[in-house]
C-alpha cells in the first residue's frame, strides 16, 4: 500500500507491513535451496556458497518484485 506524503502511518509499525511476507519467502526459499542442495542436486549448486547466493537471490528479488507490483497496482487503481 502507498500512502500518500500528507497522510503518514498511525504507528511506526506500519513501515513493517510487509515484514511478514519477507519471512514466508525466507522460509520457502530456504526450503528450495536446502532441496536443490541436498536432494535434488540441481540448477548447478554444488557448494554452500553457490546456495547462499541463490537464497539471497531468490529472496529479495520474488519480495522486491511483489512490493513493485503492489506499488504499480495501487497507482493504477488509486
Amino acid at each position: 500500500m502507498v500512502l500518500p506524503a500528507s497522510e503518514p502511518p498511525a504507528s511506526k509499525l506500519a513501515y513493517f507491513a510487509n515484514a511478514p511476507l519477507f519471512v514466508f519467502l525466507a522460509v520457502v526459499m530456504a526450503l528450495y535451496v536446502a532441496a536443490n542442495l541436498l536432494v535434488l542436486h540441481g540448477d548447478g549448486m554444488e557448494t554452500l556458497g553457490d546456495a547462499a547466493q541463490q537464497f539471497f537471490i531468490g529472496t529479495v528479488g520474488a519480495y522486491l518484485g511483489i512490493c513493485l507490483s503492489n506499488l504499480v497496482w495501487d497507482a493504477a487503481f488509486r
